[in-house]
């Protein structure tokens, strides 16, 4: 059995989303207890909740949908597909490069299935253009993911939809009961097609996201 990691590491100061009023990430020291004959070490964070990798629900544009917390543990642990579209900045992911990649692993896209797409975009995770000319996802190309009816979509890439469509995908994709898994790293250790996924997200009462561990396992 082989375990990688596929979630990044939340930290102080890190990169947030362009374009959107989500604040910057801040970890600090409390003071130690002075009730104490030792000293204690102890931190608090400040985040939005779409930080790093992060599990994302409907709720985010359906407020009345299922919230993190209320997401029975079935849904957490999941098969998953690790399809492979390498891709260089600006490029989009399209729905043949996808079925072709899915074709050259022969292995079912089952209903429930989790999907995870490795455009190796990961590698910029500390640059900082992480977020300029990410490869996003053609609408054509979320048609044909949606087509399948997966319970989560994972990708290495921050920036999904085309910034150039005022319109995007996004009311279609959170229609579904698919949740959003990104951005991930290291999909690209990843040598086996089908594997298991475990995706743990932070149980916070009445939130559409929430930063997570997520986890793959070949077994």
């Amino acid at each position: 059995m082989r375990r990688i990691e596929i979630s990044g590491t939340l930290k102080h100061h890190m990169w947030s989303f362009q374009g959107n009023p989500h604040p910057r990430v801040e970890v600090s020291e409390l003071p130690t207890l002075a009730t104490l004959p030792y000293r204690v070490y102890a931190q608090a964070i400040y985040t939005p909740m779409q930080a790093s990798t992060y599990l994302e629900t409907a709720a985010h544009l359906y407020p009345d949908r299922i919230k993190v917390d209320e997401l029975p543990l079935e849904r957490l642990f999941t098969d998953a597909v690790v399809l492979k579209v390498p891709l260089g900045a600006g490029e989009k992911i399209t729905a043949p490069a996808l079925s072709q990649a899915l074709q050259s692993l022969g292995v079912p896209l089952r209903k429930g299935d989790s999907l995870l797409v490795g455009t190796g975009w990961d590698k910029k995770w500390d640059d900082p253009d992480y977020f300029r000319g990410a490869p996003y996802f053609s609408a054509e190309a979320m048609d044909w993911i949606l087509a399948h009816e997966i319970g989560i979509l994972g990708a290495d890439s921050p920036q999904w939809d085309n910034l150039e469509d005022p319109q995007g995908f996004f009311p279609q994709f959170f229609e579904t009961e698919t949740l959003l898994l990104a951005p991930l790293i290291n999909l690209s250790q990843v040598s086996q097609p089908r594997v298991k996924l475990i995706t743990l997200p932070l149980k916070v009462g009445g939130v559409c996201a929430a930063p997570c561990r997520a986890i793959v396992i070949e077994e």
